[in-house]
């Protein structure tokens, strides 16, 4: 089987954006594009990030999350991030790397393509779970409109500085992990 390098994809400007499911089992840079990376929903509901495999999101990427459309993960919610590798956002304060809902038009535009028929709201998404050896080190990084910011239970390393966190129907974040690193972090309606 061949592997999908998503760093190696970059100049599609269509109003729906790059939609990913799956897992990942290269390492890439997924880099701000005039579209958004989206979250399926569809099929097993989520992405996985595999083990040994580290995804690095550039400053001003947006990831967003679509409604749940199948399968089960992070409690039955809708469709997530499943981190059992390692995932690096290096937003900055001008440029933020966003973790949304797909119905958030104010980041990375109308992705759903109804206008101003939905708006964004807690739960949303499934919100970003770490398992296993699992790893985040995220620097200026908003994560909002999901089931949960950051949850799970990991042996890796847990390391979040700056960013605005809100908008949760569960929890902004609820991890169980060795010396977790939670600093300058914005967090409301969690």
């Amino acid at each position: 089987s061949s592997t999908l390098d998503l760093g190696r994809i970059s100049g599609n400007s269509g109003p729906q954006g790059f939609r990913l499911s799956g897992k990942v089992t290269a390492s890439s840079n997924w880099n701000a594009q005039p579209s958004p990376w989206i979250l399926s929903g569809y099929g097993s509901g989520y992405l996985t990030i595999g083990a040994g495999t580290t995804v690095t999101l550039q400053p001003g990427a947006n990831l967003k999350g679509s409604p749940r459309a199948g399968g089960s993960c992070c409690n039955n919610y809708a469709a997530a991030l499943i981190v059992s590798g390692t995932l690096a956002a290096n937003g900055t304060a001008e440029n933020p790397v966003t973790f949304t809902s797909i119905k958030d038009d104010a980041v990375g535009g109308d992705s759903n393509n109804d206008g101003s028929n939905s708006t964004a709201a807690a739960g949303d998404w499934g919100g970003i779970a770490v398992s296993g050896a699992g790893s985040i080190d995220f620097t200026q990084t908003d994560i909002r409109n999901g089931s949960y910011g950051i949850q799970g239970t990991t042996t890796g390393v847990v390391s979040a500085v700056g960013g605005t966190w809100r908008n949760f129907d569960v929890s902004g974040i609820d991890i169980n992990a060795s010396n977790p690193k939670i600093q300058n972090i914005s967090v409301a309606n969690a």
